[in-house]
């Protein structure tokens, strides 16, 4: 519950310390796309940075050219590299963009990657220990993947830590929708339906209330909000 925000958190926070921060995120459409996660993350990478300044991983060109289009030959079939043949030159090329700063990538939703990712990505928390790397991974714990199956096994050898994220208790859900209103007091009619329709789930309580304020359900007026004559909450469309 809210592993999205906590990540991009986490991401504003590394960029604020000049650390090259990767993104990729696996994705609920038909069949899971191989590596679709890490070609996203280096793709972006790539993209930014806009240079070739690895001449030291020329021997893994091949290898990576499965991640990164830059480095394919125009022609050329694709050298098929194992996972972990993968995984390793990727770790060279990871602990190349952090130099001496630090680099972080994060790889979201690998619930629905594939399992040559989650291949990857046993790899890399096995073997980024030493490197100035951090690989954060997030994915739902109630859905049995194989990206599940690595990360409890990586825990199981202390290869990795696990932060369990857990819906909001009536007290913070309360604090987090007056802040979503300017942090004014809540009248109780508004508190029961925030109470009633948001279940604990911070994305929720933000559409909920923005939602709200948009079709009108809630006002703001001199005594501060209020809930509308006829002011029935809905489900918010983003949420849907």
């Amino acid at each position: 519950i809210g592993k999205t925000r906590l990540a991009r958190d986490l991401a504003e926070h590394a960029r604020a310390g000049g650390m090259w921060v990767l993104v990729g995120r696996a994705v609920e459409i038909g069949a899971a796309t191989p590596f679709r996660a890490l070609c996203e993350a280096l793709s972006g990478y790539f993209r930014q940075d806009g240079t070739d300044a690895h001449p030291e991983l020329e021997r893994h060109r091949s290898t990576l050219a499965l991640l990164v289009p830059e480095w394919r030959v125009p022609g050329e079939e694709p050298y098929r590299a194992s996972p972990m043949e993968l995984a390793e030159a990727l770790v060279r090329l990871l602990t190349g963009i952090a130099g001496e700063t630090g680099c972080v990538l994060i790889l979201e939703d690998l619930h629905w990657g594939d399992p040559d990712t989650a291949a990857v990505v046993e790899y890399l928390g096995d073997n980024l220990t030493s490197t100035r790397v951090l690989c954060v991974v997030t994915l739902r714990p109630d859905v049995g993947t194989p990206a599940l199956r690595v990360v409890t096994e990586l825990m199981g050898r202390r290869s990795a830590r696990l932060i369990e994220l857990q819906r909001l208790t009536i007290d913070e859900t309360m604090a987090m929708a007056r802040l979503c209103l300017g942090g004014r007091e809540l009248p109780a009619d508004i508190e029961v339906q925030v109470r009633d329709f948001s279940d604990g789930l911070p994305f929720l309580v933000e559409e909920l209330m923005a939602s709200a304020v948009d079709t009108g359900s809630i006002v703001l007026d001199a005594q501060g909000w209020r809930v509308a004559r006829g002011g029935v909450p809905s489900v918010p469309p983003r949420f849907v």
